[in-house]
C-alpha cells in the first residue's frame, strides 16, 4: 500500500476511539436504534430513517450504517452477477434492470423495515454474498408510484433532460408495477482541451484543441406481475432498453492538419425473466427461473485525415438462455440446505469490416460466430453453530462447451470445481469477524472474441476467442465495530492467487506480408509488407497475485455538535502483480485502479424540512499495456455538493452542482517504434487534456399513494 489517505487515517483514528467511548455513550431513543433480531440480522424500522424523510427505498439503503452497496456484475448466467440488495427476500428475476433503479420505484412509504444480514443466517440466501440488505416492503394495497423530471445543464454543452414515470398497483395477493424513463446523457470523458505529442526527447511536436463531444438518449421501460399460481408465488418482469449514442472528436493540428472521428452506436436490450417458488413440506420448498435475454449492437466509426481515410463497422446479435432451479430445506431454526443447477446456452454472431483508403483490410477474428453451453451444480449448507458462530460452506462444478465458427474455429470444454466457506463469529452484540475461503471462476467477455477499434487513438484492435476463464483462489478476512447505535466501521483484507490472467499479449503474425498496412492498424504488416508483423490480442498471460485491503465506515456526528449529520465513505486499495508478456517486468493489471476512495457529508435539518451534503470521490488512475504502447487514464477527483427540500410530504426539490472542482480527466498514449521490450522509451507521447466542466443538477419528485 503506498498510498493512505490522510481522511482514512483519520477514520480510523476516530473508529478506535468510539471503542473506548462506546461504553459512556448515553442510550439512544427506541424509535431510532435497529433491532436485533439475532447477531447476523439487523432489522431497520422506517422510524430509524425518520429525520432523512426519505423518498424512496433507495436514499433508506444509502443510509444504512456499515453498509456498501454493490450492484451487481455484468456477466452471462444468473448467480454470478447478483448484488447485495434482496426485495421481500428475494433476488429481482432480471439482470439487466439496474439494481438501483428498482430501489428508486419503491416509495419509502411502502417499506416496512430493511434488514442487514451479516455473515449469512439460516433461511436466507446470500447469493454468494457476505453482507446484503433485505428491503421488506408493506402488504397494504393500492396504487403507489411517482413522478420524477429532471434537468443538468452542463457547463459547456447541452441541456439534458430526463423523466421518468413509475408506479405499483397491489391487489389483494396480485402486485403490478411498471416504469419508464427517458433520459439524455453525455460522456463526461469526451470533452474538450489541449491535446499535444511529444518526441522521445519531451519536446512538443504538435498541438491541437480537440472538440470532442459524445452522449446520447436512454429510453427503458420496466414491467412487473406478481400473483397466485399452482399454490406458490410467480413472478415476471420485463425490461427494454434502446441507447442511440454519437461521437465526434475533432483536432486541428498545427502540423498534422485537421482529423475528426465520427461514431454512432445503435443498441437495444430486451428481457423476460420468470419465477415462480412453492413450499412442498415443513421447511422445503422449490424455485425455479427462466430469463430470457437479446440483444443487437450495431457500430460505426470513422476517421478522416490528411491522407487518411478510415472506417471500421461492427454488427453483432447475442441472446442468452437461462434456466435455474434450487430445492430448499430448512429442518431447524440452525440449519439450511440448499442444492440445485443451472443451465445456460450464450451465443454472439458478430461481424466487423475494416477499409484504408477506400481498401478492404482483412482483420484477424472479424466474423465470428460464438455459442457457450454451460451447465452448473451447486450446493450449500448454513449452520448457526451457536449463537456466536455460523458457518456456511458450499460447493460448484461448472462445465462449460465453448464452440466458434467463421474466421475462427474452434471447440473446447471446460470444468471448473468452485469450492466456499465463509466462518463467521460474533463474540459481541457489536462485533463480528468473517472469514472467506473460496475458488473464483471469472467469466469470458465475449467483446474480446472480435476486434473492436478506437481511429482517434490506439486504432483497431484484433480479438481473441481462444481464451479461457481468469480464476483465483481469494482468503478474506472482514472485521466490523457498531458504535453510537448508528455507526460501524468494516476493515477487509483480501489476498488472491491468480491463474490465467486475462491481459494483452504480443502475437507474431507470419502470414500478413502482402498486407499494407495503416497508421491506425495495429494487426496489420507495416507498411512495405514486411513479415513477419507483431501485433497484440486479448489472451491469458499467466498467473500473478493481488493484495485488497477496504476500509469503510458510518460516523454519525451529533457528538461533535453537527445534529443529524453523518459521514460515511468507503477506500479501497489494490496491488496486483503479473508478468508483462512483453517485457518481462512485474506489473500491475491492466485497467485495474490502485486505489478507489469516496466519502459522503450529509445533514438532516427536519426543522426546514431539508438534507444537505458533499460527496467526494476521489480520483483514480488505469493503464493498459500493449507490447508497443501504454494507455494511462487519469481521473480527478468528482465533488458533489447537494440540497433537498421536502415541503411535504410526497413532494421533493433536489438541486445539485456535480464536479464542482472542475476534475481534470486525461488520456496519456506512450508510443513506442516497436514491442517495449526492445525500445525502452516512447517514440511519442499522445496527451490530451478533456475539461468537462460543471453541471448543475434540478429534480422533482412527485410520489403518490
Amino acid at each position: 500500500m503506498r498510498r493512505f489517505g490522510w481522511v482514512s487515517l483519520a477514520v480510523l483514528a476516530l473508529a478506535a476511539a468510539s471503542a473506548a467511548r462506546a461504553q459512556e455513550a448515553p442510550a439512544a431513543s427506541v424509535a431510532n436504534t435497529p433491532a436485533r433480531t439475532e447477531e447476523a440480522v439487523i432489522s431497520y424500522p422506517p422510524s430509524f430513517f425518520a429525520a432523512q424523510r426519505p423518498n424512496t427505498a433507495w436514499d433508506m439503503v444509502d443510509r444504512l450504517p456499515g453498509f456498501t452497496y454493490d450492484g451487481g456484475d455484468s456477466v452471462r448466467g444468473f448467480a454470478g452477477a447478483a448484488g447485495n440488495v434482496v426485495i421481500d427476500g428475494e433476488r429481482p428475476t432480471t439482470k439487466n434492470d439496474d439494481l438501483q433503479s428498482m430501489l428508486k420505484r419503491i416509495p419509502a412509504g411502502d417499506v416496512d423495515h430493511i434488514e442487514v444480514i451479516r455473515g449469512g443466517a439460516p433461511g436466507i440466501d446470500m447469493h454468494g454474498k457476505t453482507v446484503i440488505a433485505n428491503v421488506v416492503r408493506k402488504k397494504s394495497g393500492g396504487l403507489h408510484g411517482d413522478i420524477a423530471l429532471v434537468n443538468i445543464k452542463t457547463e459547456s454543452g447541452p441541456d439534458l433532460p430526463q423523466g421518468r414515470v413509475e408506479g405499483s398497483w397491489q391487489w389483494g395477493q396480485a402486485r403490478f408495477d411498471a416504469g419508464v424513463l427517458v433520459a439524455k446523457f453525455v460522456d463526461d470523458g469526451s470533452f474538450s482541451g489541449p491535446r499535444y505529442t511529444y518526441d522521445a526527447n519531451h519536446n512538443i511536436t504538435d498541438f491541437s484543441r480537440m472538440q470532442d463531444r459524445a452522449g446520447g438518449w436512454q429510453n427503458n421501460f420496466t414491467g412487473a406481475v406478481e400473483l397466485p399460481l399452482a399454490g406458490g408465488k410467480f413472478k415476471a418482469n420485463l425490461f427494454v432498453q434502446d441507447q442511440p449514442y454519437n461521437a465526434r472528436y475533432a483536432d486541428d493540428f498545427v502540423h498534422a492538419g485537421s482529423q475528426v472521428e465520427l461514431d454512432h452506436q445503435d443498441k437495444t436490450d430486451g428481457e423476460l425473466g420468470l419465477h415462480w417458488e412453492r413450499g412442498l413440506a415443513k421447511g422445503l420448498s422449490v424455485e425455479t427461473l427462466t430469463l430470457q435475454h437479446w440483444r443487437r449492437n450495431d457500430f460505426r466509426s470513422s476517421f478522416q485525415a490528411p491522407g487518411d481515410d478510415e472506417l471500421f463497422t461492427l454488427g453483432s446479435t447475442s441472446n442468452e438462455t437461462i434456466g435455474r432451479g434450487i430445492l430448499h430445506w430448512t429442518p431447524n431454526d440452525k440449519l439450511t440446505v440448499e442444492g440445485g443447477g443451472e443451465y445456460a446456452i450464450n451465443k454472439q454472431n458478430s461481424r466487423t469490416a475494416f477499409t484504408l483508403n477506400g481498401a478492404a483490410l482483412s482483420l484477424p477474428a472479424a466474423n465470428v460466430q460464438v455459442e457457450e453451453k454451460r451447465a452448473e451444480g451447486f450446493t450449500t449448507a448454513t449452520w448457526r453453530i451457536d449463537p456466536k458462530f455460523t458457518l456456511e460452506a458450499g460447493a460448484r462444478v461448472e462445465q462449460s462447451t465453448l464452440t466458434s465458427a467463421g474466421d475462427v474455429v474452434l471447440k473446447k470444454s471446460l470444468t471448473y470445481p468452485k469450492p466456499r466457506l465463509v466462518l463467521t463469529w460474533s463474540p459481541e452484540a457489536n462485533d463480528q469477524l468473517r472469514v472467506r475461503l473460496e475458488r473464483e471462476v471469472g467469466q469470458l467477455d465475449f467483446g474480446q472474441f472480435v476486434a473492436s477499434s478506437s481511429l482517434n487513438g490506439s486504432g483497431v484492435q484484433a480479438g481473441n476467442p481462444n481464451l479461457v476463464p481468469q480464476k483465483d483462489w481469494v482468503a478474506e478476512a472482514a472485521w466490523e465495530h457498531r458504535f453510537w447505535s448508528k455507526g460501524a466501521v468494516t476493515l477487509t483484507v483480501r489476498h488472491l492467487q491468480l491463474e490465467d490472467v486475462i491481459d494483452r499479449k504480443p502475437i507474431t503474425d507470419p502470414g500478413c506480408s502482402d498486407i499494407v498496412g495503416a497508421p491506425h492498424y495495429s494487426a496489420t504488416c507495416p507498411i512495405g509488407g514486411i513479415a513477419p508483423s507483431i501485433f497484440d490480442q486479448p489472451d491469458n498471460i499467466g498467473g500473478g497475485t493481488e493484495n485488497d485491503v477496504v476500509l469503510s465506515f458510518s460516523i454519525p456526528l451529533d457528538r461533535f455538535h453537527i445534529p443529524g449529520g453523518t459521514f460515511k465513505g468507503s477506500s479501497t486499495w489494490r496491488m496486483s502483480r503479473v508478468t508483462d508478456p512483453t517485457t518481462g517486468a512485474k506489473r500491475s493489471i491492466s485497467g485495474q485502479h490502485e486505489r478507489d476512495q469516496d466519502f459522503h457529508f450529509a445533514q438532516d435539518l427536519p426543522r426546514w424540512k431539508m438534507n444537505w451534503g458533499v460527496d467526494l470521490q476521489t480520483g483514480w488512475s488505469e493503464s493498459y499495456y500493449r507490447f508497443n504502447e501504454i494507455d494511462t487514464f487519469d481521473n480527478g477527483s468528482w465533488v458533489t455538493v447537494w440540497g433537498e427540500y421536502k415541503p411535504k410530504p410526497g413532494l421533493a426539490i433536489r438541486a445539485e452542482i456535480d464536479n464542482a472542482g472542475r476534475r481534470p480527466f486525461t488520456v496519456t498514449r506512450g508510443v513506442y517504434a516497436g514491442p517495449r521490450n526492445t525500445n525502452p522509451t516512447p517514440a511519442f507521447v499522445d496527451f490530451q487534456d478533456h475539461n468537462f466542466g460543471m453541471e448543475f443538477y434540478v429534480r422533482v419528485r412527485k410520489t403518490f399513494g
